[in-house]
């Protein structure tokens, strides 16, 4: 059986809180790549207060995300498969992978910029075992700041 890709789409607004309705989970055929494309699993997701006023109908530094787009996220993914010069099978990128599994991009950020920043010195200086360790202690505060911001 071939590989899924999975991705949430935005299928309504929240007039208050985000409810199992805001969103919905596909399930779709991986797409093929092309030349110049490459193919990345996203291993990171970021989940932060910035992501509740994406899906607000005001544009903000941001478009909306649009009713039945896929979320935006910011994240870390690896390339599984390459027809790039510039992507070699086995990189992990950083960038907005948006909250899905698997995608596709024609060219190829932890929680926030200064994450981004700190995320790619820390990754220069260290293995890839222990930069996991701290992009999920990264990850872990910002989902505990969207918790709390909610409460």
């Amino acid at each position: 059986m071939a590989d899924l890709n999975r991705r949430f789409l935005l299928r309504e607004r929240p007039t208050d809180r985000i409810g199992p309705d805001t969103f919905e989970l596909v399930e779709e055929e991986v797409p093929e790549i092309g030349d110049g494309e490459a193919l990345l699993r996203t291993e990171w997701m970021s989940l932060d207060p910035t992501n509740r006023t994406w899906i607000d109908d005001t544009p903000t530094y941001l478009p909306p995300v649009a009713i039945g787009e896929c979320m935006r996220a910011l994240g870390l993914a690896r390339v599984v498969k390459s027809n790039h010069p510039g992507y070699e099978e086995g990189k992990l990128m950083q960038g907005l992978v948006g909250s899905r599994f698997l995608l596709a991009l024609a060219v190829a950020v932890p929680g926030t910029l200064v994450g981004a920043g700190l995320g790619a010195l820390l990754y220069r200086r260290l293995d890839d075992r222990r930069f996991d360790h701290i992009v999920l202690c990264l990850l872990l505060a910002s989902g505990l700041g969207l918790v709390w911001s909610s409460r």
